[in-house]
């Protein structure tokens, strides 16, 4: 079994140490970061890297508990790049860890 794509939001969220737990994020904060979750997944699609994860038909339509389908070899990758790109919107800058992470 793999994550669904919250598990995946939670992720990158603590990843920028927003948080732990995810009763602390409020609904707002999870689906933005749902939206950029969709939307990263959709320009690396555009680029031929096709994943096998469920893209909606609009972002209203995104399924938070969806099984993201996602291979265990691009866990790591999805986290750290959601990471990097939501961190600015919650005024967090990612390590340089996690920046090097994603570059990978």
């Amino acid at each position: 079994m793999g994550y669904t794509k919250r598990q995946l939001v939670t992720a990158a969220m603590t990843e920028i140490g927003l948080s732990s737990y995810p009763f602390d994020m409020s609904t707002d904060q999870i689906e933005q970061a749902l939206y950029r979750l969709d939307a990263l997944i959709a320009a690396w699609g555009a680029r031929g890297i096709r994943l096998g994860y469920p893209l909606p038909g609009s972002p209203e339509a995104s399924d938070a508990y969806a099984e993201t389908n996602l291979p265990d070899w691009a866990w790591d990758a999805v986290i750290t790049n959601l990471a990097v790109r939501i961190a600015p919107s919650y005024g967090k800058t990612a390590s340089p860890e996690t920046r090097s992470a994603a570059r990978e």
